[in-house]
Parts: structure tokens; C-alpha cells; sequence
């Protein structure tokens, strides 16, 4: 039998298989949601303090990554296929990508000299903003391929890469230095972030976060039960808050893996989020990148 087949077949059981589920649940036979993460009560509810729904008259529609630094806010905006700067008040700054020199930027990075890295999924490659001149360079593309999550670190930049599972090790220039994941270690990473020493990864599709030692294995996976398809990460003061993006909540977590609090539900008021993508922690600040409803929203978290 053709692989062609099997796939065909595979499919096929699948959608039987939903369709079943389904139908017992109409028949109130089973529950749907039993089949899901627990879902716990908002045990930290926070309003917030600035929601940035547009560049001047330019509307968000699927802010991706988020970043602070310098009291500015970078927000990636991927079905826009461009990069805008916001003040931490919410006035509008610059804007990158006029030109379509974007694809789909996903993740934002702006380093310690104000040059701003981004990650674009479609094109494979990070790409580079000098925002004095606009100037955009590409890195990576010959051994990137769908690059999600990015953190800088002196001169090396930590680089997720869905399509690979891996984590990956360049340098600023774009020369490609390791790859810090073995086979088996990731199915679909999406963000991360570099403490120390400390790699932190959101496995979206395996629903968890993993951790560990640069040189070593993952020693630490946790988010079982509570996270469906997570996808920002933010690590501050022993704290490891996370974007449940299909739970449409943010989740916190101990350094040790253990719940903390969340806060959010799914819906488009103010208190609430659709999809919630990137986050970002600094200045006492988190951003959320709340892609189903086209905006950023700030909320003031002491640490």
C-alpha cells in the first residue's frame, strides 16, 4: 500500500472518529470537554491598563510576537506583514515592512543596541531591522527553515524551528553555531527564552513547556492538564507565565513547574481574549498578543 493510501485511510478513521465523539455529545453521552485540559477558574483576574488596537489608522489583525524594551512596545502583525513600535502609553512609533519585505513575521526580538530581530515563519529566514536606516538584512536561510520563537543572548541568537523541532544556535551574523535539541526532544516548538544558563521551550503541540540546561536533556516538563497548544512564554522572578493560546488564557507556573494562578477566558471584551499568541514581560509589564481579537494588551504585573 502506497503511502498515499495509508495517509488517505489514516484521514478517513479520523474523521470518523469526530464525527462519532460528536454525535455522542449531541446525544449528551459523553462530554466533549472531558477530553480537555483542566480548565481552572481566573484565579488572578487584572485589568488592563493599554490596549493597542491600531497604527494610527491602520487597524491590527493578527498580532503574532510581542516585545518590550527602552519603554517601547514591538508588536509582529502577521497578515499585516509588518512590524510597528509602540510607545508603553500606546503612540504609535515607526512601522517596518511597508515595502512587503515581510512574508509572515511571527516573533520580535530587539536587542541591547536597539537592532530588531524577526522571525518570518514563511520565508525561513530572521531578518534584521536597523530602524535608524530601515535596513534589512536575512539571516539563517540556509539551514532555517520555519522559525518561530527567537532570544538573543550577547552575540547568540536562540532560534525555534518548528518544521525541524529543534532548537537552534546561530550568531548574530547568521552563521548557523549548533543544534541543542536531540531527536525526540520537541514536536512543535514555538517560543522560548534563555535565563542563565536555562532553555525554556513551549511545545505547542505536545501542550507543555520543557526546560533545562543549555549543555543538557530537557530535565523539566511541566503544563500537563493545563495547557492546550501553548505558544508565548515570558520567565521573570521565579514566575513562568504562559499563553494557553487554545484555552484563550494566560497560565502561570512555579520555577519548579507547579500552578500558580491565570487569568483570561475566551471572548472579546476587555477582561477577555481569543487566541492569545506572544507575550512579553519588562518593566513591569505584560503584553499579550491577542491575535483573535487584533490587538496588544498591557496589564501592570509587579514582580
Amino acid at each position: 500500500m502506497s503511502k498515499q493510501k495509508k495517509r488517505r485511510g489514516l484521514y478517513r478513521w479520523l474523521l470518523i472518529t469526530i464525527f462519532v465523539l460528536l454525535f455522542l455529545n449531541y446525544l449528551q453521552k459523553i462530554k466533549i470537554t472531558d477530553f480537555l485540559p483542566v480548565v481552572t477558574e481566573s484565579s488572578k483576574p487584572l485589568t488592563p491598563f493599554l490596549v493597542i488596537e491600531a497604527y494610527y489608522q491602520e487597524k491590527l489583525a493578527k498580532p503574532c510576537g510581542v516585545f518590550i524594551r527602552d519603554a517601547k512596545i514591538y508588536v509582529t502583525d502577521g497578515a499585516r506583514k509588518k512590524v510597528y513600535v509602540f510607545e508603553t502609553d500606546g503612540t504609535p512609533v515607526a512601522c517596518f515592512g511597508q515595502k512587503g519585505e515581510f512574508t509572515y513575521p511571527w516573533s520580535v526580538y530587539v536587542d541591547s543596541e536597539g537592532k530588531i530581530y524577526v522571525s518570518d515563519l514563511m520565508d525561513g529566514v530572521i531578518k534584521e531591522i536597523d530602524p535608524e536606516s530601515g535596513i534589512i538584512r536575512e539571516l539563517g536561510a540556509e539551514f532555517l527553515k520555519s522559525p518561530m520563537g527567537i532570544w538573543i543572548e550577547g552575540d547568540k541568537m536562540f532560534v525555534a524551528d518548528a518544521n525541524q523541532r529543534s532548537v537552534i544556535l546561530m550568531d548574530k551574523e547568521g552563521r548557523y553555531l549548533k543544534t541543542l535539541t536531540k531527536n525526540g526532544d520537541l514536536v512543535s516548538p514555538s517560543y522560548l527564552q534563555v535565563v542563565g544558563d536555562e532553555l525554556f521551550v513551549t511545545d505547542a503541540a505536545a501542550n507543555r513547556v520543557v526546560n533545562g540546561k543549555m549543555e543538557e536533556s530537557f530535565t523539566r516538563v511541566f503544563g500537563d492538564g493545563y495547557l492546550l497548544c501553548p505558544r508565548g512564554i515570558a520567565v521573570f522572578a521565579d514566575t513562568i507565565v504562559v499563553a494557553n493560546t487554545l484555552l484563550n488564557r494566560i497560565d502561570a507556573f512555579s520555577a519548579t513547574g507547579k500552578y500558580l494562578w491565570s487569568f483570561g477566558e475566551k471572548g472579546h471584551e476587555l477582561n477577555q481574549m481569543f487566541l492569545p499568541t506572544g507575550i512579553a514581560y519588562a518593566e513591569e509589564l505584560l503584553a499579550v498578543a491577542d491575535q483573535g481579537n487584533g490587538r496588544v494588551v498591557v496589564y501592570n504585573i509587579e514582580k
